[in-house]
């Protein structure tokens, strides 16, 4: 495999160059080859770059040799050792190490033999000659480095390596009269560590083989103890530079974390992914120095963090981090390049375009496959991953046949390899669309706008063309699942619906998938039922529809059991998991709930893409709920009022489309003519449960100021929300306190400022709230508590005012749901596993007491 493909690849460049080796004077490097076969190719190419680039960011060039009679030569210029790669010229796969003054000649008798002589040709020779150790390695390992079968089997295995690596380093020391120093070092630290990976590998299969049979992981941890910490093995961790091995470093970093813990997963402070994340980044400052230091970082960052994990809120700290330090400012410059591409990457941007070619040379665009999912796989010819996830992706995409796109991309530089690869069929499905990047490689525009820096890497693009589960799982696992769960959620993110408009006597109901509509004409309204397939698990519930609409009361009774959720945002998956975790509805979407109250504290709507689904659920579980003795409350946010009047700034992509399809304005699908619109203008801005004032934002000192009741606010603004676009002098003081932005119960988020005083750039300043202005709202609507949603401020709901104020807004999006369950024994956050962990809130009566 061509190293260059690999991540960070520039990164192999900066072999010792801190290490004293003085630079020589310019100089000329000749490597001259006869080849018998010149007719194959009359180009052949070649990769290099300077041994101590490390500051030089994609410090690998491409050269070619033009091949006449036979013959080609390469010279090259130089101050200073290279590292060269050509399977074409050296006859083998590899990277050598050539230094100022040499002149080699190759002579290719045959495949098999090959002529080495010329000043400088000992480097090659050698490198050849360790090769054939590695092979002669092969022969003696039993089984695969990636799957051990006991104790036994690993411990066997770590002797060989043993005795492999001291027979190397002796025959090492024997040619050592022949070599410079900084070749000899180079080969003898590139040698040991490809052994010390072997041991890892194995290792980690070790680490498997426990897992599955539930063995005392103490004993793994005494294993490891004993075999990772020889004499060579500590040699190589303790460079400062010399190797541009980020992977291995990486891999045994982590297993040094996974050992402070015994290697049990389940230990509360590796049991996630972010937090092993931070252990492996602290670890790394801490143990490594110099440029391996440096470097180790830059891959955890990039290929390892935001790659693999995204830009959660630990990757943020651990940018900020890596970027507070001083020095290898070259490195951070390329990190922040790295990041800010990323960033243009993450969910719900669009995709970048491209137009690339197939195996007959037509063109195809990413835009000619908008309306459906779309699969991107970019591999290389020898990539051993690729190989790999071929299998699981062919599967993948027989099941879904032509519902979604596969389009194979290859960075093949030879055409004829790219050919002869998609005949062959191991690295493509046979199905797919397979695209070349014509010959450009890595420097074609497509891989770094994708970012592209290790194979295979997938994405995932939704019907409207913008990049969706990012970072991608390894879709390896469970054959395939996840891939095809995250398919058919992106399928079912197509359809729509129903959107259903008329009056008393007609209906017409619309439904789409994709691009695609759907129409039903009903003659009455009463009795008539709608039926809807919400998500991937093919449960049904029926829709049925309500007579009339009549304004919720705005106070109610405190019942025996409360659940209060808010900002769901069109997340489905999310608003269903708490539903289930709460106990309020089963599987078959029954109202279990029995006599609770279900509060919705604003923000059904916007940016998911599911928010259809989300409201006709809501819409049936209040029949259900009422029926039961419950109660459903529908607390409107300001994303409410803003798709009600229009405002679709925030919405998903298809939402705006699909209004197209149905030849309507977006306003249109939420108007007085849509049961939806009329049904959700029935709903409040706020209500008052037993002792407690929901409202999705807060309460401004201006709306405290109104002199008006719970009652009289919702009738105001239920008045007002078609007649938003009226001149200002047109509308009653009040009406613009309730929609304004700055003090609208919908918008307010003074409560949780972090700091006591805001200035924003538009020379705004905003104070935080006072415990002066809570009291006056508790007082002015005779409640103990004010429950919002509307801002994050944590990762969970969060107590503030000392319990005068509760927020329940959570990071849905991010896997982070929860809701906030009362009863009569105390208040709670529970999360979508339903699990239940106590909040310090002193209950109404202790309060009012």
């Amino acid at each position: 495999m061509i190293v260059r493909f690999l991540f960070l690849t520039f990164f192999l460049c900066s072999y010792f160059s801190s290490s004293g080796m003085m630079k020589e004077a310019t100089s000329k490097i000749r490597i001259q080859g006869k080849f018998t076969r010149s007719a194959d190719s009359q180009e052949f190419t070649y990769d290099y770059c300077f041994s101590d680039d490390i500051d030089v960011v994609d410090a690998w060039r491409t050269g070619k040799v033009l091949v006449q009679d036979g013959v080609g030569s390469i010279e090259l210029i130089v101050d200073r050792p290279i590292l060269i790669s050509s399977r074409q010229i050296f006859g083998r796969d590899g990277i050598y190490y050539i230094e100022p003054g040499a002149v080699i000649s190759l002579d290719h008798i045959s495949d098999s033999l090959i002529v080495i002589t010329g000043a400088g040709s000992e480097n090659v020779k050698l490198k050849n000659s360790l090769d054939q150790f590695k092979r002669g390695l092969a022969s003696s390992l039993k089984g695969s480095s990636l799957v051990t079968k006991s104790v036994e089997e690993f411990l066997g295995w770590n002797n060989i390596l043993n005795n492999q690596i001291v027979k190397v380093v002796q025959y090492l020391e024997t040619q050592r009269k022949n070599l410079t120093p900084q070749a000899f070092l180079y080969l003898k630290a590139n040698s040991i560590i490809y052994y010390e990976k072997k041991r890892l590998d194995k290792f980690w299969g070790l680490k498997n083989l426990y897992e599955k049979q539930k063995n005392t992981f103490h004993d793994l941890s005494l294993i490891f103890d004993s075999t990772f910490y020889g004499q060579y093995g500590s040699w190589i961790r303790s460079l400062s530079n010399g190797l541009s091995e980020e992977p291995y470093f990486y891999a045994f970093n982590r297993a040094e974390i996974f050992r402070k813990y015994d290697f049990d997963i389940r230990n509360e402070n590796i049991n996630t992914d972010v937090k092993r994340r931070l252990l492996y980044y602290a670890l790394a400052k801490q143990k490594y120095k110099g440029i391996i230091r440096e470097k180790l970082l830059v891959y955890m960052l990039t290929d390892q963090t935001i790659k693999e994990v995204g830009f959660a809120e630990e990757t943020e700290m651990l940018l900020n981090d890596y970027y507070s330090q001083e020095g290898f400012k070259q490195f951070k410059k390329w990190v922040k390049e790295y990041e800010l591409v990323s960033r243009n990457l993450r969910n719900g941007r669009p995709a970048p375009q491209f137009s690339l070619k197939n195996v007959d040379d037509l063109e195809f665009t990413l835009e000619q496959f908008k309306g459906k999912p779309v699969i991107l796989d970019f591999w290389f010819t020898g990539c051993v991953g690729c190989l790999q996830m071929t299998p699981t992706l062919r599967k993948v995409e027989q099941y879904f046949g032509e519902e979604v796109v596969f389009i194979s991309i290859c960075v093949d530089k030879e055409k004829a390899t790219f050919l002869k690869s998609v005949k062959d069929g191991k690295y493509t499905t046979g199905r797919s669309l397979n695209l070349y990047t014509n010959g450009l490689a890595q420097d074609h525009k497509i891989l770094k706008e994708y970012n592209i820096r290790s194979y295979p890497s997938l994405f995932m693009i939704d019907p409207n063309g913008n990049i969706i589960n990012n970072p991608m799982p390894d879709i390896k696992q469970g054959d395939g699942e996840k891939l095809v769960g995250l398919i058919k959620e992106q399928l079912v993110f197509r359809k729509d619906g129903p959107y259903v408009f008329g009056n008393a006597d007609t209906l017409k109901s619309y439904r789409l998938n994709g691009d695609s509509v759907f129409f039903d004409s009903y003659l009455k309204k009463s009795g008539e039922r709608l039926r809807l397939l919400p998500d991937v698990s093919k449960l049904e519930f029926d829709i049925s529809l309500m007579d009339s609409y009549e304004d919720e009361p705005s106070v109610f009774e405190k019942p025996d059991k409360i659940v209060v959720m808010s900002d769901i945002e069109g997340n489905y998956t999310a608003f269903k998991k708490l539903l289930l975790s709460n106990g309020i509805i089963d599987s078959s979407f029954n109202w279990t709930f029995g006599r609770g109250h279900l509060v919705l504290n604003g923000d059904i709507f916007d940016r998911g893409n599911q928010v259809t689904e989300c409201l006709w659920l809501i819409y049936t579980l209040e029949s259900r709920a009422k029926a039961a003795g419950g109660y459903l409350h529908f607390i409107l946010g300001n994303h409410e009022i803003m798709n009600l009047q229009g405002d679709c700034r925030y919405n998903a992509a298809k939402y705006k489309e699909n209004a197209r399809l149905m030849s309507r304005s977006y306003q249109q699908l939420y108007d007085s003519t849509s049961e939806l619109g009329q049904w959700l203008r029935t709903k409040n801005i706020m209500e008052k449960i037993g002792d407690a004032l929901f409202v999705h934002g807060g309460i401004s000192a201006p709306v405290n100021n109104l002199g008006m009741s719970i009652l009289q606010i919702n009738q105001m603004a239920r008045k007002w929300i078609d007649k938003y676009n009226l001149p200002v002098d047109k509308m009653p003081e009040s009406a613009r306190i309730l929609f304004n932005s700055k003090s609208s119960p919908l918008w307010y988020r003074e409560y949780y400022l972090d700091s006591e005083v805001k200035a924003y750039s538009n020379g705004r300043t905003v104070f935080k709230a006072s415990n002066t202005l809570i009291d006056s709202s508790l007082h002015k609507f005779n409640v103990s508590q004010i429950i919002t949603g509307h801002t994050i401020v944590a990762d969970t709901i969060s107590v503030h005012f000392g319990g005068k104020v509760i927020n329940t807004d959570t990071r849905h999006a991010k896997g982070k749901s929860e809701s906030l369950f009362i009863d009569n024994s105390g208040y709670y956050r529970v999360n979508s596993s339903g699990e239940r962990k106590r909040l310090q809130v002193s209950l109404v009566e202790d309060v009012v007491r």
